[in-house]
């Protein structure tokens, strides 16, 4: 009876492991679904998961059994995933999907407004610069053309 009540910290334990993980898991979902991303990227941002899977995985096994791993462990993490997944994942996700795709929103708006701000302020610059250079030629134009006819008005004269 000792041993089965030593074994219960433990399995707990490793259970809300499981619900952690379940958590990591349904963000991951999230992720992927609101940034279309590559095959490439999917791939990377599974080996993220897995290596912040495995990694609570020896953190939890370390803190509570000093890496003493036995069966339970698995059955343990396995079960927190299936009641994480069972009752609370739908909701979760749903909070999360809220949000990211809240904060992505504000992000593009933010950047498009950024875009937009600077492509105006580029014309007023671009287009300033472009008036005053014309009205350069423009003046050189008028003075140069009043030369040249008042120089072909004497030359009519003459002859």
């Amino acid at each position: 009876m000792i041993l089965f009540a030593q074994d219960i910290i433990p399995f707990y334990g490793t259970m809300y492991a499981g619900l952690i993980i379940g958590f990591l898991f349904d963000f991951n979902r999230v992720i992927k679904k609101n940034f279309n991303v590559l095959r490439y990227f999917k791939f990377i941002f599974d080996t993220i998961f897995w290596i912040l899977v495995t990694i609570i995985s020896f953190m939890v096994i370390n803190k509570l059994d000093s890496f003493d791993l036995r069966y339970y462990h698995f059955i343990a993490l396995f079960i927190g995933f299936l009641v994480y997944l069972n009752t609370v994942s739908k909701f979760i996700f749903k909070i999360l999907d809220f949000f990211i795709s809240t904060i992505k929103n504000i992000i593009l708006a933010l950047f498009k407004y950024i875009f937009k701000f600077s492509q105006a302020l580029y014309y007023v610059v671009i287009y300033n610069i472009h008036f005053f250079v014309d009205f350069i030629f423009l003046i050189s134009r008028v003075l140069f053309i009043k030369r040249k006819r008042k120089g072909i008005r004497r030359t009519k004269k003459r002859v």
